[in-house]
């Protein structure tokens, strides 16, 4: 099961949260910082950092965008999702959102939040939907 997707910038400021499933009484921002670290992290040991931390009952998958290299899209999901079905989704997230988001990808960078953000999970709950 798909529990969330973030987005967030390199700094670890948190751009877009959507929960999925069920809702937990964890912050989302707080999580971003820290999954943001841990992808400092793994760049001392290679350029591109993060692709896959999983823990014992949850797994999160990382893709970058060639067009805004300083966002980091994840998507969290129960370890016994199928990862071919979380790569799918989050290219197709990642690919939506740069879309939508062309004209404010450098201040998104930078952590400047554009008012239509919300906006972006109407369209992503539209995308799920279609995939059921």
């Amino acid at each position: 099961m798909i529990n969330a997707f973030y987005i967030f910038n390199q700094a670890g400021t948190l751009i877009f949260h959507h929960q999925l499933g069920n809702p937990r009484e964890i912050d989302p921002k707080l999580i971003s910082a820290f999954l943001s670290s841990i992808n400092s992290w793994a760049k001392m040991y290679s350029n591109t950092g993060l692709s896959l931390f999983q823990t014992g009952s949850e797994r999160f998958l990382f893709e970058r965008s060639i067009y805004s290299t300083d966002l980091v899209f994840c998507i969290s999901a129960t370890n016994d999702h199928v990862e071919s079905d979380l790569t799918e989704k989050i290219t197709l997230v990642k690919q939506y959102f740069i879309h939508h988001f062309w004209e404010d990808r450098e201040k998104l960078e930078s952590g400047v939040i554009p008012e239509s953000i919300d906006k972006f999970k109407v369209i992503l709950n539209d995308y799920l939907k279609k995939k059921g």
